[in-house]
């Protein structure tokens, strides 16, 4: 009984793979069909905007890690910096 219906299982068959494989296509390359629906996925050069947020967050953590680490060196002197570079300054004769 499925040799009579052999033609047309392969028909509905080979229709539901055209059918999906356009439809895969067209997701793909939903953003170049598409872009006032779509969010893009990549910038003009070609890179994609998420690996590129990702590295941005990366190097915006690196600032904080090596800022949290590095030492201000108007801590030590305080406020007295300009009382001190004063008596240290030469002065020169007037005339």
């Amino acid at each position: 009984q499925l040799a009579e219906h052999r033609d047309t299982i392969y028909k509905i068959f080979g229709f539901t793979c055209l059918a999906c494989w356009l439809l895969f296509n067209l997701w793909t390359l939903r953003d170049y069909f598409f872009p006032s629906f779509f969010e893009q996925l990549y910038t003009d050069k070609g890179i994609s905007k998420k690996k590129l947020s990702e590295k941005k967050n990366e190097i915006i953590m690196r600032q904080k890690i090596s800022r949290a680490f590095s030492i201000s060196a108007s801590i030590p002197f305080g406020g007295s910096i300009s009382a001190a570079s004063r008596t240290l300054v030469k002065e020169e004769p007037s005339f």
